[in-house]
């Protein structure tokens, strides 16, 4: 299923430049979204990835804590679910690789309700002022993923890098460092 990829890393910047302060200026990792993105692998049928558009367009008017209250469909539960469920794994895979002040690339991040999910289980382990990356092929969960991590509730989890459309079997772009 393409929204629901756990490709997520650590992006670390050289010390001179690293995120150590939420009121710091924010520092972004130096790379650009692709100028095109090429017909997907797994697009292979007109209307594919419709759903997914319709679904972000409709959901453009709500803030973070509305997602964390609504049906997530596409783990067909709850975010707390979606939560409780995700961190145990989250805690073993993240938690001893990420300090506070890393950058997170998540690939097929949707609107990045995935990544929400990792910031608040990161911060309650002491975890903060992290920096979020991603991609997702569908424009619109993109568009919505960086209204809603633009939004200042947001902010209190977080910074925003780049999100942008992406093919995920395509991450030239991403930095390896």
């Amino acid at each position: 299923f393409v929204g629901l990829c756990l490709a997520v890393g650590s992006l670390h910047k050289s010390s001179s430049s690293s995120l150590v302060s939420s009121s710091r200026q924010e520092q972004v990792v130096p790379y650009r979204c692709p100028a095109e993105v090429e017909t997907s692998g797994n697009d292979n049928h007109e209307g594919m990835f419709d759903k997914y558009a319709h679904s972000s367009k409709t959901d453009y008017n709500k803030t973070l804590d509305d997602f964390r209250s609504m049906y997530q469909k596409a783990w067909s539960m709850k975010y707390p679910d979606v939560k409780e469920m995700v961190a145990p794994w989250k805690e073993v895979a993240f938690v001893p690789h990420i300090q506070s002040g890393d950058s997170i690339y998540e690939s097929a991040c949707g609107i990045g309700i995935n990544l929400l999910a990792t910031l608040e289980i990161l911060a309650s382990h002491g975890i903060h002022d992290l920096t979020i990356y991603g991609n997702d092929y569908v424009q619109e969960n993109v568009d919505l993923g960086n209204y809603l991590w633009s939004e200042t509730d947001a902010k209190f989890l977080g910074h925003k890098g780049h999100l942008c459309r992406g093919d995920s079997s395509h991450l030239d772009h991403v930095p390896s460092d």
